[in-house]
């Protein structure tokens, strides 16, 4: 939800920009965070992915 959050300050803030290069790097600049958030979000995903194979190999094994 963090990550959503953060996404739609960032497009908020982009429209907010004026046209050209400024806009531009805005832009870039909140592609940069959506990538930086994704990376993230996939990293925790793997995380509790693992735990929860964990988990129900405990439960198998008792």
């Amino acid at each position: 939800m963090r990550a959503t959050e953060e996404i739609g300050a960032q497009v908020i803030a982009v429209q907010g920009e004026t046209s050209g290069a400024d806009g531009i790097a805005a832009t870039g600049a909140a592609a940069e965070e959506v990538l930086g958030s994704t990376i993230e979000l996939s990293k925790q995903s793997q995380r509790l992915r693992d735990e929860v194979d964990l988990f129900l190999a405990q439960i198998r094994a008792a």
